[in-house]
C-alpha cells in the first residue's frame, strides 16, 4: 500500500510539473513574461535565452523549446535550459514562443531592437491659425551608451519650431507645432550609432479630418450589401454618410458603413471635428451583378462598344477590361480604366470602345476584372467577331 501510494504522488507530481507553462524567460539578462516585449541594444547580433530550472521525479528535468518568428534563427543549445537566439541581421523586430519540449502551449516575448515608438503628450487637434506646445518621449533603455534621437517632421501648412523640420538629442522633446493652413506632423526615435535605426512613426493630422485607408468590398452577394472601412481620424472626430447619385439603404457604424443598393448609387462620407469637415470622399457601387451593363454589337465587325451600369466617374472606379482570343487564350486588348484615352467616351455616355476590325475572324471572351479589394466576381461576356 506504501508503494502504492509513493507511484501515485509520483504520477500526480509529474503531470503538475508537466502541466504547467514556463512562468518566465530570461533574454540577454532580463526576465520577460507572457506578452512583454524585450527590448535589446541595437547593435546585438545573438542573445541568450532561457528558463527556469523545473524538475521532475526522477533524474530529469524540463527542456527549453524556442521557436522564433520568421526573421530570427535558433542556432545552437548552450544546455538543456537555454539557447542562443540569432537576431535579424536588419534588425527588424520579432518574436519568439518559449515552450517546455515535448508540452504543448507557450509563452511569446516580443524582441527589438528598434527604439520604442515615441508618445506625445496631447493628441487634440490644432485648428488652422492656432499653435500648441507638443511633447514627445521614447523610454529607450540604453541612452547611455547608444543615445538617441526625435526627429519631427511637418508636411502641408504646419511647421515645427517655425521650420519644417526639427532633430533632438535626448529622449525627450519639447517642440512648437503650427497649423498655418493645416496639414500633419510625425516623429519618431533614430539611433544614430546604429545606421540610423529608426523606431516606428508617429503620425499626426492636423486641422479637419480627412478619410484615410478607405476600402469598400461586397459583403452580401445576395442582397449586393457592401461594407466601407477606413482609419478613423482620432478622437472627437463624427462621420456623415450619403448618397450622392442612384439609390441606396445606409447603416452608418461610426466611421465605417453598411450599404445596400440593387440599382448601383455614389456614396459620400465627410469627416468633421472641432476645425470643420474635411472633403468628401466619394464611390460607386455596381448594381447587382456588377460594372457591366451590355456589350454590343454582338456579333461585331469593327467596333465592339461596352456599356456600364450607372454613375461612374473616374476617380471612384478601378477595373481591367481584358479581350482574350478563344483561339490562342491570349489577351490582344486590354483597357485599364485609369487610362486616360478611354477615360473621354467613358466620362459621356458611360461607354467604352474597342476597334477590333484588324482583329482575326473568331470567337474572343471579353473579361471585366474589377479591383480586387471589392471582392467582386469576374464578369465575362462571349464576343463573335465576323
Amino acid at each position: 500500500m506504501k508503494f502504492f501510494l509513493i507511484c501515485c504522488l509520483w504520477i500526480f507530481s509529474l503531470q503538475a510539473a508537466i502541466a504547467v507553462l514556463p512562468s518566465r524567460v530570461n533574454i540577454d539578462g532580463t526576465w520577460y513574461t507572457n506578452g512583454q516585449t524585450a527590448y535589446i541594444k541595437c547593435d546585438k547580433t545573438n542573445v541568450n535565452v532561457y528558463i527556469d530550472l523545473v524538475v521532475i521525479p526522477g533524474p530529469s528535468f524540463l527542456k527549453i523549446s524556442v521557436s522564433p518568428s520568421s526573421n530570427f534563427t535558433v542556432s545552437s543549445t548552450q544546455s538543456d535550459i537555454m539557447k542562443t537566439l540569432n537576431l535579424d541581421p536588419s534588425r527588424q523586430n520579432g518574436w519568439i514562443d518559449v515552450a517546455h519540449v515535448g508540452i504543448s502551449g507557450n509563452i511569446r516575448v516580443y524582441i527589438q531592437q528598434k527604439p520604442p515608438t515615441p508618445s506625445i503628450s496631447v493628441e487634440t487637434n490644432i485648428c488652422a491659425g492656432s499653435s500648441r506646445s507638443i511633447t514627445a518621449t521614447s523610454n529607450y533603455d540604453f541612452q547611455s551608451t547608444h543615445p538617441i534621437q526625435l526627429v519631427w517632421q511637418t508636411y502641408g501648412g504646419v511647421t515645427v519650431n517655425g521650420g519644417s523640420s526639427f532633430t533632438q538629442n535626448g529622449t525627450s522633446s519639447t517642440v512648437t507645432i503650427a497649423n498655418v493652413s493645416n496639414g500633419s506632423y510625425s516623429v519618431k526615435a533614430v539611433i544614430p550609432s546604429c545606421g540610423n535605426l529608426e523606431s516606428a512613426v508617429v503620425n499626426v493630422k492636423l486641422g479637419p479630418p480627412v478619410i484615410t485607408n478607405p476600402n469598400y468590398w461586397l459583403f452580401d452577394p445576395g442582397s449586393n450589401m457592401w461594407q466601407f472601412s477606413q482609419t478613423s481620424g482620432g478622437p472627437g472626430v463624427t462621420y456623415t454618410f450619403y448618397i450622392s447619385s442612384g439609390s441606396a439603404i445606409l447603416n452608418p457604424q461610426n466611421q465605417d458603413c453598411y450599404i445596400t443598393t440593387s440599382s448601383g448609387a455614389t456614396i459620400c462620407v465627410t469627416g468633421t471635428n472641432s476645425c470643420g469637415t474635411g472633403i468628401p470622399y466619394c464611390f460607386y457601387l455596381p448594381p447587382a451583378g456588377g460594372y457591366l451593363k451590355t456589350v454590343y454589337p454582338n456579333p461585331a465587325t469593327n467596333l465592339l462598344s461596352i456599356e456600364f451600369e450607372g454613375d461612374m466617374s473616374s476617380e471612384i472606379v478601378s477595373f481591367d477590361l481584358i479581350l482574350y482570343s478563344e483561339k490562342s487564350m491570349e489577351p490582344v486588348k486590354r483597357l485599364v480604366y485609369e487610362n486616360p484615352v478611354a477615360m473621354d467616351s467613358f466620362g459621356t455616355n458611360q461607354k467604352l470602345e474597342i476597334d477590333v476590325k484588324n482583329f482575326p475572324r473568331g470567337v474572343y471572351y471579353l473579361h471585366l476584372i474589377p479591383n480586387p479589394n471589392s471582392k467582386l466576381p469576374v464578369q465575362k461576356v462571349r464576343v463573335v467577331l465576323e
